[in-house]
């Protein structure tokens, strides 16, 4: 994530935990004392944990994990009563791979292609500030394997990238997009530019490629690229100081040509008659194919980022990634969605609200009209975040986190939605979070130990 942005998100998310000190003593009376521990949460502490977490899910998040490979065949599940709550997940075996392979780099997302499934994901060690501009950052986190645990790191000739969150299976090969490594301050003179990565041989090396080619003061990302039958389509995004995000789209139907939809002026926003104006202000959490249609979620920021704590839902959908509508969600007020996944019957949604401050789950059958599926979780907490959801069968994995009131930090939750819409803790189990081709990956960032590789037990 850039400074710049980083910047831009402590606002918001200072602005959140502002709202949450001055509301929680009421709440908390009604919530019960399991979070009245919650109200000494104050000033830097409060906002350095929403910080973290929001900016960990409307920038890296779920995003932000995305799922292209084919939901998971459904299985004959246990009664809600019966839901699994520790060990391994029934159906899953630990594929026995080696951790320091993926080292302190957690799984964002993951595609199964040519008998392997290759996986993407965020490094903290990319998103330090480096002192000298000639010190070694460490390439974008890639790596490649198989069900019976061969795993290696992909090999990258591209810019340092501090997270990338999405990778996706397309006729000219595979495409990754993600978000810069800060190795340098953007300045008049300099900026950022976020990383769009392509590999033509099955996931095992990258080439970088250049869409938007910056311009001094700007900050430029990659927070989306997806793929409809022979068309492959790319979102970047612009940001300087603290103005509003200027979207652009982007096409290609050979992998090898890209070419900028509309025309004019995008260096503010409105300007210019691309189609990816609709987009602008916001941050787009995460993109995936639902049935014939792509379909986008994140939050609306509101003028300038963060300022007056707009952090609105969005959802929008298209039939064809070029031409891009808003998805009707009637909750959206002050309530960002970060990961969105196909499921056998349309897409689930998740997010969370800044007040009162809870995860929920939205469901749709196509992407373009969405509604409150469940009530949320029930044990009092104060949530600050979700970072990912998985469909298992007829069942959901939720990931997220709350402030507990035994510290204040941010401690990992998991929940698994059964079918009625009924959040169930499952604090102690070992679920694939992501999945593609019969892998599986655990834990989500700061939810567990370092990453496991999970195989289905069919494999």
């Amino acid at each position: 994530m850039s400074e710049r942005l980083r910047a831009g998100m402590r606002e918001m998310s200072q602005v959140a935990a502002e709202r949450h000190v001055d509301r929680v003593e009421g709440w908390a009376a009604e919530a019960g004392a399991r979070v009245r521990r919650v109200r000494r949460v104050r000033g830097a502490a409060a906002a350095g944990a929403a910080a973290a977490l929001l900016a960990g899910a409307l920038v890296t998040g779920s995003a932000l994990a995305h799922r292209t490979a084919p939901v998971p065949p459904v299985r004959p599940a246990p009664a809600p009563s019966e839901v699994q709550t520790s060990g391994i997940l029934e159906g899953w075996h630990d594929a026995g791979v080696d951790p320091a392979i993926f080292g302190e780099a957690t799984v964002t997302d993951s595609v199964a292609v040519d008998g392997k499934v290759v996986a993407v994901g965020c490094d903290p060690g990319a998103g330090v500030q480096v002192a000298d501009p000639g010190a070694a950052v460490p390439a974008p986190p890639i790596w490649f394997g198989t069900a019976d645990g061969q795993w290696r790191r992909a090999t990258v000739d591209a810019p340092a990238a501090y997270c990338l969150h999405e990778v996706v299976s397309t006729p000219y090969g595979l495409f990754a997009a993600g978000v810069p490594g800060p190795t340098e301050q953007a300045t008049d003179t300099t900026y950022y530019r976020g990383p769009l990565l392509r590999s033509t041989d099955g996931g095992e090396t990258w080439t970088g490629v250049e869409l938007d080619p910056g311009e001094a003061g700007w900050v430029v990302q990659v927070p989306a690229v997806g793929v409809l039958d022979d068309r492959v389509v790319a979102v970047t995004t612009r940001t300087t100081g603290t103005s509003l995000t200027v979207a652009t789209l982007w096409t290609t139907t050979d992998g090898d040509t890209w070419t900028r939809l509309g025309a004019g002026d995008r260096t503010r926003p409105a300007l210019g008659d691309d189609p990816a104006r609709v987009f602008d202000g916001a941050v787009i959490t995460d993109l995936e194919t639902v049935g014939r249609d792509l379909v986008a979620v994140g939050a609306y920021l509101g003028p300038p980022a963060g300022a007056q704590g707009d952090v609105d839902g969005r959802a929008w959908v298209s039939q064809d990634g070029l031409e891009w509508q808003h998805a009707a969600l009637p909750d959206r007020d002050g309530c960002p969605l970060t990961d969105v996944a196909g499921t056998p019957t349309g897409a689930l949604a998740a997010g969370w609200c800044l007040w009162p401050p809870l995860p929920y789950l939205e469901r749709s059958a196509d992407g373009s009209a969405w509604q409150r599926f469940g009530q949320g979780p029930t044990d009092g907490f104060a949530y600050l975040g979700v970072q990912a959801l998985q469909p298992l069968g007829d069942r959901t994995l939720v990931v997220g986190a709350a402030l507990d009131g035994s510290s204040v930090y941010a401690t990992p939750r998991q929940w698994m939605v059964t079918p009625d819409g009924t959040w169930h803790p499952v604090d102690r189990l070992v679920a694939p979070f992501e999945v593609a081709g019969g892998v599986g990956f655990w834990p989500r960032a700061g939810t567990g130990p370092t990453t496991t590789v999970l195989v289905e037990d069919a494999r």
